[in-house]
C-alpha cells in the first residue's frame, strides 16, 4: 500500500462504512503493512490522529527496513506480519557472530516483538 497514514485513514473511513452498509461488520480492517516497524508506527500515529483508530481491527507491519523497537501508538491489537533481514546470507547456524541470519539473532527479534514495552 503506497500511502501515508492520513491517506490510509481517509480510505479506512470509506471502507468501514462500506462494510457496515453491506452487512459485513464482522470483517475487521487490518492496516497498513508498512515495510518497516518505524514507518508503521508513524502511519499508525497518523491514523489515530485522523480519528480512524476505532475503525481498525488490527495494525500490522513488517520489519524489512526497521526492527521492532517501539510499541505501535494504538490501543488496538498489533501484529508483525512479515520479516526478513534482506541483507544477510541464509544461515542454519544458531550463533556465529550475531549475524542477521543467526538463529539467536532471530530469537532476539521475536522476543522483542512479543515483549517490548516502552520505558
Amino acid at each position: 500500500m503506497l500511502s501515508n497514514g492520513t491517506q490510509s485513514a481517509d480510505f479506512i473511513k470509506i471502507l468501514h462504512a462500506t462494510l457496515q452498509k453491506n452487512n459485513l461488520s464482522h470483517v475487521a480492517i487490518a492496516c497498513c503493512e508498512a515495510t518497516g516497524w518505524q514507518i508503521q508506527a508513524n502511519m499508525t500515529r497518523d491514523v489515530v490522529a485522523a480519528g480512524a483508530e476505532d475503525l481498525v481491527g488490527i495494525f500490522t507491519g513488517h520489519t524489512y527496513t526497521t526492527p521492532i523497537t517501539v510499541r505501535l501508538p494504538t490501543t488496538r491489537k498489533t501484529w508483525q506480519t512479515e520479516a526478513s533481514d534482506l541483507v544477510g546470507k541464509w544461515s542454519t547456524a544458531w550463533y556465529t557472530n550475531g549475524a542477521a541470519g543467526d538463529g539467536l539473532t532471530w530469537a532476539g527479534w521475536i522476543h522483542d516483538g512479543l515483549t517490548y514495552v516502552d520505558p
